[in-house]
């Protein structure tokens, strides 16, 4: 079985700091679907935090966990 790094997924949900550097990865998916409802996930379950989805290194959603979710610039 092939072991898999964070380069094998297509989108990733991390927690990120002020600086935007990632404090921790909270889901790995191919799926463009699954990775949308653990960014929701994220958002409802992590309080105080800065939640970003990646489409590999693209930033496609930020927000703060109590906020909006927006589309990344």
């Amino acid at each position: 079985m092939k072991l898999h790094t964070i380069f094998d997924w297509n989108f990733q949900v991390h927690q990120v700091n002020d600086r935007g550097e990632i404090i921790e990865t909270l889901a790995l998916a191919n799926n463009s679907s699954v990775a949308i409802a653990a960014f929701d996930a994220a958002l409802r379950e992590r309080t105080n935090s800065q939640i970003e989805l990646r489409n590999r290194m693209r930033v496609m959603r930020s927000a703060s966990s109590g906020g909006e979710a927006l589309p990344a610039p």
